[in-house]
């Protein structure tokens, strides 16, 4: 649990949490009006990916891994990691999430503007995104496809389905963040799927490298 609370400590000092938080404000503000979904599906990998998704490739690449996993040991360490990561994800679009409703009760309107789902299937959505850029600076060896990765990912995505299968809504990162049940059950689902191939990554890394 130190390593867990460390890492958390780690990443709520850094510029890119807070970063994150505020763009996350002024991206739902600029789409609430349900006009600019292309704003939040360009957006939104990049904004889940900032506060953590390279933390554990740097840590790798530095080799300051060593003397918490020693002290830990494997398990514990694939817990802190995997954990700490979707953690920090949920506070930075958490925060941003409930700064911008706070803020937008005051100055603009009383009644939401997102439904429930809605915010939550952004949550969900998020922390695939973070998973999927952490998974791949870690097999790719490069932090920058931490950013990358969910970015390109989320863009082939929407191009599939709008040229290709158009009919296939579990494609469609627009679909996910619809809000409906049946794409809150898929998101659960590959976020599962991320968080143990992410492990399954980080323990290969920590196995080579150790």
């Amino acid at each position: 649990m130190n390593a867990f609370f460390a890492e958390i400590l780690m990443n709520l000092k850094s510029r890119w949490f807070w970063f994150t938080v505020f763009m996350t404000v002024l991206v739902l503000f600029l789409s609430h009006d349900r006009s600019s979904m292309n704003l939040t599906l360009l957006s939104l990998p990049l904004l889940s990916a900032l506060p953590a998704a390279s933390f554990f490739h740097k840590e790798l690449a530095s080799k300051s891994f060593r003397p918490v996993l020693f002290r830990c040991g494997l398990n514990n360490f694939l817990f802190s990691r995997v954990a700490g990561l979707l953690f920090i994800t949920l506070m930075s679009m958490g925060c941003g999430m409930g700064l911008f409703l706070l803020l937008f009760r005051i100055f603009v309107m009383p009644f939401p503007v997102f439904t429930i789902k809605e915010l939550l299937a952004r949550l969900i959505s998020s922390l695939f995104f973070a998973l999927t850029g952490s998974t791949a600076a870690v097999l790719l060896s490069d932090s920058i496809f931490a950013y990358v990765f969910p970015v390109a990912l989320c863009f082939s995505l929407s191009m599939l389905h709008n040229r290709f299968f158009y009919e296939t809504d579990w494609i469609d990162p627009a679909w996910w963040l619809s809000g409906e049940s049946q794409a809150l059950i898929f998101l659960l689902f590959i976020v599962t799927a991320g968080c143990i191939l992410y492990s399954l990554c980080i323990r290969k890394a920590v196995n080579t490298r150790a």
